[in-house]
C-alpha cells in the first residue's frame, strides 16, 4: 500500500519574521536542533535573530531561531525551458537553529519526522 500524500513528499511553507520584513520560502530539512530553509534571497547575516512559524499537520510552529550558515545552491531541478531563456537563478539555503524550543514544538516536530519514517518504508 503506497501514501502518495506523505509529509516527506510534499515541502513545508515557512514564514521568516525579521522584524522590518517578512519573508517565505520552504523547509528543505526538519529536526528539534532546527531548519534548512529555501529562500529566493538572505537579507539578513550570520548570527542573526528571527522568528520562523509554519504548520506540522494541525500544529501551528512558531519559534525564535538564528541564522547558522548560508549556502547558494539549485535544490531541485530546474524545469525545462527553451534554450533561448536565460536559467533560473539559483536558490539560497538558510540553516536556522530553534533558541529554545518549547515541548509541544519539539513533540510535534519528533511526530512528523517518525511519520515521514514510516510512511517511506510502506
Amino acid at each position: 500500500m503506497a501514501v502518495k500524500n506523505s509529509p516527506k513528499n510534499e515541502p513545508i511553507a515557512v514564514t521568516i519574521d525579521l522584524g522590518t520584513e517578512k519573508l517565505t520560502g520552504f523547509i528543505m530539512k526538519l529536526n528539534t536542533t532546527g531548519v534548512l530553509v529555501e529562500l529566493d534571497k538572505i537579507p539578513f547575516k550570520i548570527g542573526s535573530y528571527m522568528t520562523v512559524s509554519f504548520i506540522l499537520g494541525d500544529a501551528a510552529i512558531i519559534e525564535r531561531v538564528r541564522s547558522i550558515k548560508h549556502y547558494d545552491r539549485f535544490f531541485r531541478r530546474p524545469p525545462k525551458k527553451a534554450s533561448n531563456e536565460p536559467p533560473p537563478t539559483p536558490k539560497k539555503l538558510a540553516e536556522l537553529h530553534f533558541q529554545k524550543i518549547l515541548e509541544n514544538n519539539r513533540v510535534a516536530i519528533v511526530k512528523h519526522s517518525m511519520l515521514s519514517k514510516h510512511v517511506r518504508r510502506i
